[in-house]
């Protein structure tokens, strides 16, 4: 799992990514416009002309469709959402993203389990891949939805920590399927 109150690493912060951008798709909870591009249709359409690296364009192409649905329900200065962080941790993401073919080699192996996976309740998966804990999890199904049950607020203001990036995470299981709920908090003065 994570690191209690650090920096959680951009490999982890990927990993959460990669799996909210696959439950969203449209053959799982119809979140974003993408059916089943991270799944196993996916992989059969575009694995020819692509090396065994064709799982993280996939998993970009999704990527993208989740970060533009949720900008489109919520973005506001000064706070952060999964798919929303200041440009040095985007930074960071994108390194990572390009590099961990040679440097991040379970990460493939986490895109092929992503394929299979169904829609079953998103608590139950975030928390067997172990990237929530199940207090994460608690803690999000605590927090008030707004009034039109489109934004989830995390209390308070929090720093980009392995503690936080959880409960963003587990923030999108109070939604449901074709209700997209974008958890989000304030950024603590840097």
């Amino acid at each position: 799992m994570h690191a209690e109150g650090r920096h959680p690493g951009y490999g982890y912060i990927l990993r959460l990514r990669l799996l909210i951008a696959r439950y969203g798709e449209m053959d799982i909870a119809r979140w974003w416009n993408t059916k089943g591009v991270m799944g196993r249709l996916g992989a059969t359409a575009i694995s020819r002309g692509f090396s065994k690296t064709q799982a993280l364009v996939r998993g970009r192409i999704v990527m993208e469709a989740a970060k533009q649905r949720c900008n489109e329900v919520f973005h506001a200065p000064g706070c952060i959402t999964l798919w929303s962080f200041p440009p040095e941790i985007e930074d960071g993401i994108e390194q990572h993203l390009s590099t961990c073919p040679s440097e991040d080699s379970g990460l493939l192996t986490f895109l092929q389990e992503l394929e299979s996976i169904g829609n079953i309740d998103l608590g139950a998966i975030l928390q067997s891949t172990g990237l929530v804990s199940a207090d994460s999890l608690s803690k999000a199904r605590s927090f008030s939805l707004s009034g039109d049950a489109r934004t989830m607020a995390i209390p308070g203001t929090h720093s980009i920590d392995a503690d936080t990036m959880a409960l963003l995470a587990a923030g999108f299981t109070r939604g449901g399927t074709g209700q997209l709920v974008v958890p989000y908090t304030r950024l603590e003065d840097r």
